[in-house]
């Protein structure tokens, strides 16, 4: 697989700042939120980073049920949606940073944090480049998400091609078995963005 590239990135980052939607769009505390967090293990007083936390889908309601999060995108105004529910709301706890998966985090300030999310935000990225740095900054565990369909379809705006996900979801596979874990993988079958199913789940303990 041809992964992208920084320039490939700030055309994608682009197409998100037209394309985000705000938080509401994707209904509050959705099955998908209830299903990826009963499968994460967060246990009251854990702290989370949620990379590619978008407009919120994850982060919010964590924030609002009382755990310390610090949440990152790359788009300016899906973290502007999150700053305005923030405000309107009166959420304590959450801290956000524009910030890419390409980009040099050493400097940008991130936390370890007891768990790590990268919910629906990897696919096209390297696997061998963006999963060690999510585990650099937990001390528990990691856990992704990765829509796989066997068809091509369309989600949040841009286009994906099955075969592809598929593939990718064995690449992710792998790199957590080179980095030394051992990878769990469960399926989520759930809506978001009018998708049914087709959702995995991959996690991994440090």
């Amino acid at each position: 697989m041809i992964y992208i590239d920084r320039q490939t990135e700030q055309e994608m980052m682009k197409k998100w700042d037209e394309t985000a939607k705000p938080y509401e769009h994707y209904c509050e505390r959705s099955p998908y939120f209830h299903e990826f967090i009963s499968r994460s293990g967060i246990k009251p007083g854990d702290t989370v980073f949620d990379m590619g936390c978008g407009s919120g889908t994850l982060c919010v309601p964590l924030a609002e049920d009382g755990y310390t999060v610090f949440g990152a995108d790359f788009s300016e105004k899906a973290l502007d949606s999150v700053r305005d529910v923030v405000a309107e709301r009166g959420i304590k706890g959450l801290t956000l940073k524009r910030l890419s998966f390409l980009d040099d985090w050493d400097d940008a300030g991130i936390p370890v944090c007891d768990h790590v999310f990268a919910s629906r935000c990897l696919t096209g990225l390297d696997p061998a480049v963006v999963l060690p740095k999510l585990t650099r900054y937990t001390k528990k565990r990691v856990c992704i998400t990765i829509h796989v369909n066997h068809h091509d379809g369309i989600l949040s705006g841009f286009k994906y091609r099955g075969s592809d996900s598929l593939e990718y979801e064995k690449a992710c596979f792998n790199t957590v078995i080179d980095m030394g874990y051992y990878p769990r993988v469960d399926y989520m079958d759930c809506m978001f963005d009018e998708i049914k199913g087709g959702w995995t789940f991959i996690s991994w303990d440090v």
